[in-house]
Formats: structure tokens, sequence, C-alpha cells
């Protein structure tokens, strides 16, 4: 379900031309291949001098509509592996111009098999020459170079449903929903769009270069949404991650979700191939042009042009950059990035920034576009910024109020004003609110979205637990929900009923949760303040944990091997979660539980049967995951990208004799989580995590390594352990896993067509079971779980640790991942398979 509510996200990204409102002429054609005759989708279509900030994309067919005021002299046509082309206005003597662009005769040399293909050669290549100079020299010429800065920024993130033809108008959406007819926009390719969302930002930026240190203030932010299930702020996040804040200038480049090598990176010289075409002025400075593009055109790289300025400073002035026609990235038909440097107060500063993704299903048919624009003035580097104003953690704060402000504040602080299509977004989402049908429609999309159903001030769910299965209770049957924010903004009730057909048993939870802050949707928004009490009468496998959602999940229910030892309980708990901006957060708690044996598990020591294990807990969860960035779906969080680390720390102390407590002891874990990347080359997930135990506890209490019987591949768990099959008091695990995105498969012939991306995992645990807490030393604790046979199933390490290895396909069909998995030792237990197979469904980009 995580990647399912990953794909709903897909509702953004980016603006691309800012057009003048001084505009008088108009000029349309259509732009071809002069080998070929194919059309040319996605050329650049730009106006000279560029200061005018005019110019268009060529659409799907190849055509453009280009509008332009007076002041325009020429007309540029652009493509990556193609000879620019520069037509001077004066010389167009009708308001129609086609263009053939011919294509670079390096990527053909390249592209033909003959016994006189042209090698790429780096030694006494003067474009690589060039370049390394141009690396050599950035840290110069960019902002950075400076000792303190400040600029404004103001972005536009536009989502239109792309390439609607009159079929689609006159088909039964626009029946149904005729009132969206009065949206619709014609784009400069003559095609029919209906532009769906959009957001505003107005940001202020600060640097300080010594002691190192940035900080943005979000001032204002608006976002045209059409349900109230789905986070704003979720949103917003998903959409930064799209298309990031990117700067040509820095090594690394985030783009939907991946890192890319920047064409001015260190690493680049090796990575891509350049070549120099001619020398064109840019906004009046002289310029170098060069063509970029990856050694291998299906690696995670881009394809495009960078135009260095022609003097001693060999700074970047202007970079049109789009992905390889190869590249492995899903759903995407499309993506261009165009930057524009100026020299402002004698450095270069970042003017234009503009984005488009075309995104389909397939390659034929484009689906979505994104556009995204920022707009950045008022720079400064002569103030001093206050130490008040770069305190703090977190790189990006929210000013009070910032996403409340009304249409005169917008009306004042937006630097372009919004076009008839934008400004139409906000009126056809007040419209569709207001039809029935429509809302009908949007609320669907949000029980897909969230997992629950709306029922007034009731929501029904997660959906997912309505039906499961186990061994112990056969199938389960459960009805849950919670109160939303129509019932009250601060308390929120919840709770469920389930009940198994083979134990025959009925199961509940009752709880309430209170937020001393007003919630908008549900009481986990970031940040929480939440206070929360429960009662819960249930089952569940020992030692299980899940990072999303619960056991009882349809999904969960279709495991290896035996899976009858569990144990009933009944908790009460009480728990406060707060959190801060600083992304510091900590969960003091309280919990009583009673634990009795079900299914094949049994509670007996030396005197026998033992009815039930008793223990009250004082606990204390502390966590530090600083300028983390996630999105949120109801009460699961999913990490994007978290390339700082996080930290987290979980103490509890047993209390003997309190609320019948029968055992006394502390147990403290340490854990930390980081993702590495390596550029285009891949990247690492590591997680490590170390606990102990002090005093001595019966097994239940012992900690049960995570096991994974399912046939979901998880990442925290050990995918070839079963379940309950190591405990210790003292240990320390790695889970580690490296995606080399296609690196190796995009050299082989044939394969390289599939667009596979391959992982390696491997997973070690070292642990140690003292004497005090191991019922061979003390038969009157519980003793170990065995089998029918009276073979034992539950063990602790000896001096090896427990290894497990895999490999594994990902991205087959571009939705499928399947990890073949080796059980390294340990092979000598009873009902342990030594290969397994592993599934995952997930969409990515």
């Amino acid at each position: 379900m995580r990647s399912l509510k990953h794909w709903l996200f897909l509702l953004g990204v980016f603006w691309i031309p800012i057009l003048s409102a001084q505009v008088t002429n108009r000029i349309q054609g259509v732009v071809t291949d002069a080998v070929t005759g194919e059309v040319l989708p996605y050329a650049n279509v730009a106006v000279l001098p560029g200061d005018l900030f005019l110019g268009t994309i060529t659409g799907k067919n190849g055509s453009y509509l280009l509008e332009y005021t007076a002041q325009a002299e020429s007309i540029v046509f652009s493509f990556v592996g193609y000879e620019s082309q520069t037509v001077k206005i004066a010389s167009i003597q009708t308001g129609k111009l086609n263009i053939q662009l011919k294509p670079l005769s390096t990527e053909i040399e390249e592209a033909v098999v003959s016994a006189r293909r042209i090698r790429y050669k780096r030694r006494g290549n003067p474009a690589v020459e060039l370049m390394r100079k141009v690396v050599a020299n950035k840290d110069n010429n960019r902002m950075e170079s400076r000792d303190h800065y400040a600029y404004e920024r103001y972005e536009k993130v536009q989502l239109s449903l792309n390439e609607l033809n009159d079929s689609i108008k006159n088909g039964m959406l626009f029946r149904k929903f005729p009132f969206l007819t009065s949206y619709l926009d014609t784009s400069k390719t003559g095609l029919l769009s209906l532009p769906v969302f959009l957001r505003e930002n107005i940001s202020e930026h600060y640097f300080r270069k010594s002691p190192r240190s940035s900080k943005e203030i979000l001032k204002g932010s608006r976002m045209a949404d059409f349900n109230e299930l789905i986070e704003k702020e979720s949103i917003g996040v998903f959409l930064d991650g799209l298309v990031g804040k990117s700067n040509i200038y820095d090594s690394k480049i985030m783009i939907l979700e991946n890192e890319y090598i920047s064409p001015v990176s260190s690493l680049a010289i090796t990575f891509y191939h350049f070549h120099i075409l001619d020398t064109v002025a840019i906004g009046g400075t002289s310029c170098i042009n060069l063509s970029v593009y990856p050694s291998n055109p299906q690696d995670f790289g881009f394809r495009g042009n960078l135009y260095i300025t022609n003097d001693s400073m060999y700074a970047l002035k202007r970079a049109e950059l789009a992905f390889t026609k190869n590249a492995t990235v899903n759903f995407v038909n499309d993506f261009s990035l165009i930057q524009e440097y100026t020299l402002i107060d004698s450095t270069w500063c970042l003017t234009l920034d503009e984005a488009v993704i075309d995104f389909g299903l397939t390659k034929n048919r484009s689906l979505v576009l994104g556009k995204r624009s920022n707009t950045y003035t008022n720079y400064r580097f002569d103030s001093h910024i206050p130490e008040t104003v770069l305190s703090g953690i977190n790189n990006i704060e929210k000013a009070i109020g910032y996403d409340i402000l009304d249409d005169g504040y917008w009306k004042e602080n937006r630097p372009i004003a919004l076009s008839r299509s934008e400004q139409g977004v906000y009126d056809m989402v007040a419209d569709m609110k207001k039809d029935r049908l429509f809302k009908h429609a949007l609320n669907l999309t949000g029980i897909i979205y969230s997992g629950y159903i709306s029922v007034g001030p009731v929501d029904l769910g997660p959906i997912e637990t309505f039906l499961s299965f186990n061994d112990v209770e056969g199938a389960r049957v459960r009805l849950g929900g919670k109160t939303n924010t129509n019932f009250n903004r601060h308390l929120f009730l919840e709770g469920f009923a389930a009940y198994g057909f083979k134990d025959q048993r009925f199961k509940y939870r009752l709880g309430a949760m209170y937020s001393f802050n007003e919630r908008k949707i549900h009481p986990w928004e970031y940040p929480m303040d939440l206070l929360h009490i429960s009662y819960e009468d249930n089952i569940m496998t020992p030692g299980q944990f899940f990072m999303f959602g619960s056991g009882d999940r349809l999904l969960l229910s279709f495991y290896r091997g035996n899976a009858q030892k569990m144990v009933y309980h009944r908790t009460f708990n009480i728990k406060y979660d707060k959190e801060y901006a600083s992304g510091f957060s900590f969960q003091p708690s309280f919990t009583r539980r009673e634990e009795k044996p079900a299914g094949d598990l049994a509670f007996t020591n030396e005197s026998g049967t033992v009815k039930s294990v008793i223990t009250s807990q004082l606990g204390l969860k502390l966590r530090f995951a600083p300028n983390e960035r996630f999105y949120q779906v109801q009460q699961n969080r999913y990490s994007l990208n978290h390339t700082n680390p996080v930290f987290t720390v979980n103490y509890s102390y047993g209390m003997k004799g309190v609320w019948d407590g029968d055992y006394e002891f502390h147990r403290l874990e340490l854990g930390i989580d980081k993702r590495s990347w390596f550029s285009s080359f891949g990247f690492a997930d590591t997680w490590i995590k170390a606990g102990k135990i002090w005093g001595t506890v019966p097994f239940p209490l012992l900690v049960i390594h995570q096991a994974n019987q399912n046939y979901s591949y998880q990442d925290r768990a050990f995918n070839m352990m079963n379940y309950m099959e190591f405990v210790s008091d003292t240990y320390a695990q790695i889970n580690f896993s490296y995606c080399f995105n296609g690196w190796i498969f995009n050299r082989i012939p044939l394969i390289k067509k599939l667009k596979w991306r391959e992982f390696i995992s491997f997973n070690a645990l070292w642990g140690n079971l003292s004497d005090r807490n191991h019922p061979d030393h003390h038969p009157e604790l519980l003793h170990f779980s065995v089998n029918e046979s009276g073979i034992p199933t539950m063990y602790s390490l000896e001096n090896k640790p427990y290894m497990e290895a895999g490999i594994a396909i990902d991205n087959i069909f571009k939705i499928i991942r399947i990890d073949l998995i080796k059980r390294l030792n340990y092979l000598n237990h009873p009902d342990i398979p030594e290969w397994g197979i592993r599934f995952r469904l997930r969409f990515l980009f």
C-alpha cells in the first residue's frame, strides 16, 4: 500500500515559461529532424536577447506557438543532440516558420556501426579541457563564494491533464461535469489541457559562509487542493522531492527522488561526453556552447547544452538539460530543466529556473504535464545577517500563519501575476467542491489514499484490516475506525472489534487521543502534541513490529512455515507524543500488559504451567531526525531520501509489584538509520541497532528478534529467520542494502532494454543470552519453545552472528521487485529454508 499511496501523490510539479504582459506578436510552426523528417517533441524555442525571458517548447507533435515582444531580435531553436539554429525575426515574412534541425555529427558517429567509427577521447579534447577549467573555477563563480547573501524566491508549481483531444472533451468526464469545460486551456502546441493543481510559495533565503549556515523562511504558501483527506504538508514535501531546489553548480542534483551527477561536478568529466558546438550570445554575454550526454545513455544522467562564458571566469551562464532518450526513469516521457545565471555585483546569481516533466503510462501518450518556475529577486550581498535568523537546526522554517494568507497578500507580493488558466485552478477547485457527484469521486480517491471511509464525523478503517487470517484465528474479521475533525479538532476517539472464526474469540481496542494543537485532518499531523490512552485485548506474534500499519492486514496473511506461536495480550497504555520543529521528539509512556500463550505456544517452567506474564513498565522514546522530509498518510509517515541520519533511543523500566507486575528490569535500545547517495551510481541504506536488558526475565520479555515469514520482503527484518527463533538480552544488528540503479544491467546488451535495477542486501545479528536469563540455568524461568517432536525452536545466538544475504531485481514491469535470499548459517535448526524468494509491489520513478 505504501507504493500505491506514493503513486497517488503524483499531483504535481513545475511551471515553465515566464511570459511578459507586453506580448504583441505570434509565430507558429513545426520542428523536425532534417535527416529523418521525424517531429522533435519538447525542443526549445527561445527568444533573444535572453533577458526577455520569452520562449516555449514544442509539443508531442513537434508544433510550437511562440509569442514575443517588439524588443525581440532572433529566435533560437535547439534540441539535445542537434545543431542549434538561429533565425532573425526581421527575415520572417509570415506568421509561420517550420524548422529542420540537423543531428550533431558527434552523436551520429557514435551511433553508426562501421569500421571508421570515431572514438570519443578525453585527452586533447578542447571541450574536456574547457570543462576542467569550469570545474576548477566554479567555487569562485557561485554565490557561496560570498561571505553572506540573501534573496527572495517565488515558486509556482502547476499540474495539467495533458493532450485532451475532442473525444475526451466530448466524453463521459466532461458530460458528467460540464463546468470543467470552462477551465480548459489551449497549450502553445494547440492541444487542450486541463489545469488541475497549483501551488505558490514565497520564501526568503539566507546564507553565511563562516561558520557555514543557511536558512529558508517560508513566508507564504498557497495550494489548490481537492480533498481534505490529503495533507497539504505532505503534498508539498512530495512536490519538493520531484524536482527539488536544484543548482547546476552543485555536484549532485535531486530529481524525482533520485540523485544525478551534475554536468559541472568533479566527476562529470568521466561520466559525461562533452563537445564544443559554437559560440553564441546569451543575454549580451558571449558564451561557448557545449553539448553534454552520458557515456552510457541509459545511466541516470542528463543530455543537453551548457553555455560557458567566453572569458577567464569560465562561469556557467545557462544550462539546458533533459533526460536521455533511453533513461530508465519510470512513468516519465520527458524531462527538461533550464537554469540561467546573471552577473549581479560580480557574482553569478540564479535568475531563471524552469522545469517541465511529462508523465505518462506509455512513451507514446502524455498523461500529466507538470511545470515549475522559480523567480529570484532582491539579491543582497552587503548586509549582515542577524544570528537570530540563522539559528536553529532546521534548514527550513515556516512563518506563523504562512498558509492562511488572503488574496490581498498574494496580489501584492507575487512578482508575476497569475495567468487566466492559473487563476482558474483556484476557481475550478471551488466549483468542484460544490458539485455533489464530483465530491463523491474525490471522496473515493481519498478512501484509496488514506485507507479510511469517511462517514460524517467517523472514519471507518483501515480498509486493509477488515479481513485477514492466520494459523491461530483462522479467518479474522475486523471493523474499526476513529472520529475525525468533524467531531472535534482536539479530541479523537478510536477503536475496533474483531473476531477469529477458528479460536472463536472476540478482540477489541478502545482509545482516546487529545491533541493540544488544533488538527485539520487527523490527530497525528506534524508536529504532534498528543496524549493517548488505550486498552486493547488482541493477539499477536511475539517480537514482531511493523513500520507501517498493524499485523492484521490482508497482505500479511500469506506466509511460509508454521506461525502458530502467538500470544493473547491485554494492554493498557498511556503515552504522550511531543514533536519539535528541530526534528527532536520524545514519548514518555506507562504500559500494563498481560500476556497468555496462544496456538502452539506454551508458558511452562519447573513448576508446571504458567497462566500469564504481567509487566508494568515506564518508557521513554527519544528521536532526532534533523531536516527530515516525509509524506504522511494518517498515522504512517514515509521518509523521503533521509540523507541525514535518524537517531533513536528507547528505554523501558519494568516495575515489580506495581499493578501486579511480575518482574523488575531495564531495557535500552539505540538505533541509527542513514541513506548514503553515490550520485548516479546508486545509494545505500543502512540501519544499525543495538540493545541490552538488565535483570532476570522470561523469554517473552527478552529481545525476540524481528523475523519475517511473509512472502513480502521487509527491510528491517531477517527474512529467512523463523518467528521467535532467536532471543537475546544483549545484541547488535545491521540491515544493509545497496541499489545500483541499473548501473550493471545498463551495460548488458538486450538486458538494458528491460530497464531493470539491481540490489544487493546483507543482514547480520550479533547477540548473547546471559546465564541469568537462560532457563537452563534458572529453571524457574519459562522454558524455551519446542515443536511437537520436542525439538527446540527457540535459541540464543552462539559465538557467531546470524547472517543472510540477497540479490534483487527491481523495476520488473516498472512495479515488481524480486529478492533471492540465502541464509548463510544456523542451517541445522528445524524447518529452516536455506533459500527464499520474496516479492514486493511498488511504484518508483
